[in-house]
């Protein structure tokens, strides 16, 4: 039996893999760093959410994985668009004809994951 600390970890590590077989499914290619940051990224959007319930700007995530990876929020930023557009999201979320923002992929992802644990 798995004691708080443990649990959580292992909660986390499932949650991670799950957000890595989504992307995957999206065609992200896991050589990308960006890969890794979208990783990061809707974990720590789905832990804020259960926190604070409201909205989440996307420059504290950028500082987050920022910070993470010892990188500029420039470059976090580029990553993540570039890998992306780089994924066939658009086949995922077909509702959406038109190119969407980081911001608009990270709560579709989010949401769509939601959807799978729930």
């Amino acid at each position: 039996m798995l004691d708080k600390a443990n649990q959580k970890d292992y909660e986390e590590y499932q949650l991670k893999r799950k957000i890595g077989i989504f992307l995957d499914k999206l065609q992200m290619k896991r050589s990308s760093i960006g890969y890794c940051y979208w990783q990061n990224a809707i974990l720590y959007y789905l832990k804020e959410l259960k926190k604070e319930n409201a909205s989440i700007k996307m420059e504290k995530i950028y500082d987050y994985i920022s910070k993470i990876y010892e990188t500029t929020r420039n470059n976090t930023e580029r990553a993540m668009r570039m890998s992306r557009k780089n994924s066939k999201y658009l086949q995922e979320f077909s509702q959406y004809s038109y190119k969407i923002t980081n911001k608009e992929f990270l709560i579709l992802c989010a949401e769509r994951l939601q959807e799978n644990v729930s």
